[in-house]
């Protein structure tokens, strides 16, 4: 018979090697589908330690993530959701996220940080301008169709680009990742400067905090405050919000 105190180290070492499973960082491979069908450019970031990417043409995608960890799923033609790693998903070889059967609302691109060089800074120009984001720079390739591209057909100079989008959604869709671009840069903004301020004042743990600004970014007026740049303003709307927010996830 195994004494008292033998099953009691026993347990303990099974519950250090559990939580250092939990910690450990694992390298998650994944595919989105909707209807059987792979889904390219879909979001996915990790709230907990924030690295965002993006499925590519055959809708696949490798992110790390730790059991436990949230992942925020967004796309333009299909609701946003966030998923919650079990230990199930690190054991699959492949991850098929659903888009279907996820029903919860709510690139990676490592790029490096040269937007201190630039043009006017450099004397090629003698005005600064704005640099257009990757959708905004899609959404002008793209086009977008008014009544002067009927009036070109009389003229005999039609623009054909803008027609066949509208006719195949495509400048609506460059129009939603447009939106979707903001609300993240809206995020990014939140995090760097308000996060302090919501841990302090609220008192909530990291991932709490990344799941309340998803929250935050998809309001309407959380835009125009961030323009505005009013902090008093910003604060007195979260913590409206995070009351409004807890009623939420109370439901």
């Amino acid at each position: 018979m195994i004494p008292a105190s033998a099953n009691y180290f026993l347990f303990i070492l099974g519950l250090l090697a559990f939580n250092l499973n939990a910690q450990e960082t694992r390298l998650l491979n994944g595919v989105v589908t909707f209807e059987g069908e792979v889904v390219p450019d879909v979001i996915i970031e990790n709230l907990a330690s924030r690295q965002r990417i993006t499925t590519d043409e055959e809708g696949t995608f490798a992110i790390n993530g730790r059991l436990g960890d949230s992942l925020s799923v967004a796309h333009p033609d299909h609701k946003y959701f966030i998923l919650v790693l079990g230990e199930s998903d690190f054991e699959k070889d492949l991850l098929n996220v659903d888009l279907k059967q996820m029903s919860i609302e709510l690139d990676e691109v490592v790029v490096e940080d040269f937007s201190h060089i630039n043009a006017y800074d450099l004397g090629i120009i003698d005005h600064p301008v704005d640099i257009p984001t990757r959708y905004e720079r899609r959404l002008y390739t793209t086009g977008d169709f008014k009544m002067i591209h009927l009036l070109s057909i009389l003229g005999g100079s039609l623009q054909l680009d803008p027609i066949i989008n509208k006719i195949s959604g495509r400048t609506k869709r460059m129009k939603e990742y447009l939106k979707i671009e903001r609300r993240l840069e809206n995020l990014d903004f939140l995090r760097e400067h308000y996060s302090s301020y919501i841990t302090a004042s609220l008192k909530i743990e990291e991932a709490e905090l990344n799941r309340f600004l998803y929250y935050l970014v998809e309001e309407t007026n959380i835009a125009e405050l961030i323009q505005q740049n009013q902090d008093n303003q910003l604060e007195f709307f979260i913590q409206d919000h995070w009351i409004s927010y807890q009623e939420l996830i109370a439901e």
